[in-house]
Order: structure tokens, then C-alpha cells, then sequence
């Protein structure tokens, strides 16, 4: 065997070789595409946090207004301020 050949890696070797850096280049994938996912989740998760805090004030919201337009509904329904008798607004009112 000369030297030109004792250099040149064996077809066995090549492909050994081969497979073992296509191995590692899979999992390097595979940790970075994980890292992604749990990238991913974690901003989901505090979508859908912000998103129930969001629920919680619009449903305290709509509760205070559904008070509200009771309240001015049930002076409105008032006989006497259906007629415009302001002497029963003062009583409401005060």
C-alpha cells in the first residue's frame, strides 16, 4: 500500500462517518425545533392569561353598566318622572 492510499478513508469509514454526522445534525434539529415549541407555549400560555384577565374586566364592566342602566332605568319607569313631576326627582336624587 502506498501512502496516497493508506490516506484516502475506506468506503466502510465514509459512510460510517456520514451517518454519524447526519445523526448528530437530527438532533441538533430536533433541540432547536423543542426550544421552539417550548417557546411557543409559553407565549400561548400568557396569551391566554392576558386573555382572562381581559374576560374578568370586561364581564366587571358589563356587570357595572347592566347596574347602571337598571338603576336609570327604574327612575325613568317612575310614574311621576314619566310625567315630568320633578318633585319626585328630588326625592330619587337625594
Amino acid at each position: 500500500m502506498t501512502a496516497a492510499s493508506q490516506a484516502k478513508p475506506s468506503p466502510e469509514t465514509t459512510t460510517i462517518n456520514d451517518y454519524t454526522r447526519a445523526m448528530l445534525n437530527l438532533l441538533e434539529d430536533f433541540t432547536e425545533e423543542k426550544t421552539r415549541l417550548e417557546e411557543t407555549q409559553s407565549a400561548i400560555l400568557n396569551i391566554l392569561e392576558d386573555f382572562g384577565g381581559e374576560k374578568k374586566h370586561f364581564e366587571e364592566t358589563q356587570r357595572a353598566a347592566s347596574k347602571s342602566t337598571i338603576r336609570s332605568c327604574s327612575a325613568i319607569a317612575s310614574p311621576d318622572i314619566a310625567r315630568g313631576d320633578q318633585r319626585s326627582t328630588k326625592i330619587l336624587i337625594g
